[in-house]
């Protein structure tokens, strides 16, 4: 018995009706279809992986500046503020406040930084959900083969 490929407008079946398939056709294509897929998925998730990490790296990078900027930063406003204070307390108490006012300040926007980080998903959700589909529809074909062949049996 002599079959032929028949082009189906079914989306997601892989091009080809079954019913008129050989099943050795049918398995052929399986595999074929399955290391696409796994050619694409693996493509996909390098590609959301690549942008988490992109976008984790530039929280890195803010936070980085953010801290080095804030670093000079209280430096220089420690001295000022230090000296201002000492105007009207004495040196060690004016510098002790300063230097507890200055260090909440920086844990705060340190703070910040590392919880922009932490928004990172780092997970390909998307390829996540495709091999979930694609796991469905391997199963559904298989399924289809099976049925086929104790059709034919």
């Amino acid at each position: 018995m002599a079959y032929e490929f028949h082009r189906s407008s079914v989306p997601g079946d892989g091009g080809y009706r079954i019913e008129s398939t050989p099943t050795p056709e049918l398995v052929k294509e399986l595999g074929w279809q399955a290391q696409r897929l796994l050619k694409e998925e693996i493509r996909l998730a390098r590609s959301e992986i690549r942008d988490e990490v992109k976008g984790a790296a530039q929280g890195g990078v803010i936070a980085g500046v953010g801290g080095a900027l804030l670093y000079g930063g209280v430096l220089a406003l420690i001295a000022c503020v230090g000296f201002a204070l000492a105007l009207v307390t004495p040196l060690w108490l004016a510098f002790l406040i300063t230097g507890v006012a200055f260090v909440l300040i920086g844990g705060l926007i340190a703070a910040g930084g590392a919880g922009r980080m932490k928004q990172s998903n780092l997970k390909p959700d998307q390829t996540t959900e495709t091999l979930k589909e694609d796991g469905r529809w391997a199963s559904e074909t298989m399924r289809a083969v099976r049925s086929r062949m104790r059709a034919n049996a």
